[in-house]
């Protein structure tokens, strides 16, 4: 996939058009035609606003990688915070509330499939 081809659909998997990005990020209108026709690859500060604006890396941009984002430090704390709000939640339950509460994550992990 080429750049064109994966800044194209992360602009439609994100409901978005070419002319929202190119205004939302102050780039010349003709960026994403320029990009099409030429293969080229923006550098430094686009290719750095452009993976901020579609929350993915710049090895996935230019196709070093198929993941879109690396696992971050951060991004884990945030999964321990969303956890420990659900364990203080929990903490004042009942026994049978919690059961309750158990049989519902399954319920919805369940759901998923």
């Amino acid at each position: 996939m080429t750049f064109y081809d994966k800044i194209e659909k992360l602009t439609k998997d994100n409901g978005l058009t070419a002319k929202q990005v190119t205004q939302d990020l102050h780039i010349s209108k003709n960026s994403f035609t320029y990009w099409k026709k030429n293969g080229n690859i923006p550098k430094g500060d686009i290719l750095e606003a452009l993976a901020k604006y579609f929350n993915c890396s710049i090895d996935y941009l230019v196709g070093k990688t198929d993941i879109k984002k690396e696992p971050t430090a951060q991004n884990e704390q945030s999964v321990s915070e969303e956890l420990q709000k659900l364990i203080d939640a929990s903490s004042s339950l009942s026994d049978d509330e919690t059961q309750k509460v158990l049989e519902y994550v399954e319920f919805l992990k369940s759901q998923r499939k």
